[in-house]
């Protein structure tokens, strides 16, 4: 079943699909110096959750350093008996980098109040240009809520190009397995 969770579009059909889980999605809110605001395209299929940041950091020649970030929370409340778990995340977009410049992306998802693990990735070449496809993946449980416990769920992303030369970072979306378990 394909559920598209929009602000105006959906509603409906995505409050049935979440009553009969155990989930409650609210309102995405994405926010920061290297993002969009492009919360009608959450998306909730098959239970894996896809959040669109798109988040780039362009730095130019003349510039030595170009930094940004971008943070997401989506609150989610679950029916009594229910737990969240939140697994398998996926963080993926670009790298654009001339010689003699590098990147860092840093990323972290979490329940509101608690600390995730930091993935991070660095990319960079002192002779050449670097084009490429890049991913940040934690396998397995990102965390597990308390049973009945509503939440937030939140990400923070970080953006660094740095060096000689130009180059563009760009992290389209974070993908992650959302699955409600039954509970006392």
């Amino acid at each position: 079943m394909k559920v598209i969770i929009g602000i105006l579009g959906g509603i409906l059909l995505a409050t049935v699909a979440q009553a009969q889980s155990g989930l409650k999605l609210g309102e995405l809110s994405i926010a920061g110096s290297a993002c969009r605001d492009n919360h009608e395209n959450l998306s909730l299929q098959r239970w894996v959750l896809q959040i669109p940041l798109e988040a780039s950091v362009q730095k130019s020649s003349s510039q030595q350093i170009a930094s940004g970030a971008c943070s997401f929370s989506l609150p989610i409340q679950m029916k009594h008996g229910y737990r969240l778990i939140v697994r398998d995340l996926l963080a993926s977009g670009d790298v654009k980098l001339y010689r003699e410049t590098k990147s860092r992306v840093r990323l972290e998802v979490f329940a509101a109040g608690e600390r995730g693990e930091i993935l991070e990735r660095e990319d960079g070449s002192k002779t050449q240009k670097v084009s490429r496809s890049i991913r940040l993946r934690q396998e397995g449980d990102v965390f597990v809520s308390e049973c009945g416990a509503s939440l937030i769920l939140r990400g923070n992303t970080s953006i660094q190009v740095a060096g000689a030369n130009r180059g563009t970072v760009n992290l389209d979306e974070i993908q992650m397995v959302l699955e409600t378990e039954r509970c006392h």
